[in-house]
């Protein structure tokens, strides 16, 4: 694939999504959840170096700076963007943004910054994985799993985190508080695992060396199903947190799982008035400046089994890969 080949890239913003960048050397032996990984150290530096030859690097807040003022986009803009605030976005990655001097935005869940507590997403796939061999039943959210293998365990957390992600907040507490007593002596307890996510700390530091930090809620909670208060609390509290910890405007959401279910005409209203000036959803695709909707921007998602070449064609002719 030549330059002048990818001189014929899409025309608009395109927004790369990430969650981690981590090295895998054996995923069966790994308890959290590896679809959680997008890239190794070695091939998100084979990405950046990729796209900053190739592609024009652009801060996402530069981005929508351009679009509200009815300005051209340099052209092949591309936005790098993580979800969560996983740790190795500050171990791992952190470090390939600044040497190749790629801005980035990593839209942080403020209730896991500088806690113990593992993201309750990743808890559900430790707990299954550590969980013996049987059936499991799980009243609350009305599911029963068959744990064998590393295959039926990642399978069962696909399974039960589709289920979780579907449910209204209580419900979906108290269905992960009964999951953690049945199967929490298991597992090492979560205060006793090293730290998942990122501290206040690395977060400030990376904000003075340029990256961006958005809202991703405070606990990860699929908005759609939640209460018009919750949903208020959740973008009012992220917003405001990430704003005193950092000075920046953090005026940038990205929807916690971010499909179409996720978020609706409610949810919008209320990032609106939370003063958010854009909103990022998990939906494959590249925007159009002139009619994008800024509160369902669309992302390519990043995952770890792509090949180089694969990527370089999903950037380049995304539309075939939708």
């Amino acid at each position: 694939m030549t330059r002048a080949r990818l001189r014929s890239g899409p025309r608009g913003l395109t927004i790369l999504a990430y969650h981690r960048i981590q090295d895998l050397a054996d995923e069966s032996r790994f308890a959290a959840d590896p679809e959680l990984i997008s890239a190794s150290v070695a091939e998100f530096r084979r990405q950046l170096s990729f796209l900053r030859e190739h592609w024009n690097p652009i801060g996402l807040s530069s981005a929508m700076d351009a679009i509200e003022r009815g300005r051209a986009l340099p052209p092949r803009s591309v936005a790098i963007t993580f979800d969560d605030g996983h740790l190795d976005n500050y171990t791992h990655a952190f470090p390939l943004l600044r040497e190749m001097n790629v801005p980035a935005t990593i839209f942080l869940s403020t209730l896991y910054i500088g806690s113990r507590d593992p993201f309750w997403f990743d808890r559900v796939s430790t707990l299954l994985f550590c969980a013996p061999a049987g059936t499991l039943r799980l009243p609350l959210a009305d599911v029963t799993l068959q744990l064998s293998d590393v295959a039926s365990r990642r399978a069962a957390s696909d399974r039960l985190l589709s289920v979780l992600k579907r449910l209204a907040d209580d419900r979906r507490r108290d269905a992960l508080q009964e999951l953690e007593a049945l199967l929490g002596h298991h597992a090492a307890p979560a205060e006793a695992a090293p730290a998942s996510a990122l501290n206040w700390d690395q977060v400030r530091e990376m904000t003075r060396h340029g990256i961006e930090f958005g809202s991703h809620t405070v606990t990860h909670p699929v908005l759609s199903m939640q209460t018009e208060e919750r949903v208020r609390f959740e973008l009012s509290q992220s917003r405001e947190t990430i704003r005193r910890e950092t000075g920046q405007s953090a005026d940038l959401l990205a929807y916690p799982v971010g499909k179409t279910y996720t978020f609706n005409d409610r949810v919008v209203a209320i990032a609106k008035e939370c003063g958010y000036r854009a909103a990022l959803a998990y939906i494959d695709g590249v925007n159009d400046p002139s009619c994008a909707d800024r509160f369902a921007l669309k992302r390519i998602a990043v995952e770890r089994y792509i090949p180089h070449p694969l990527f370089m064609a999903r950037m380049t002719f995304p539309g075939i890969f939708v």
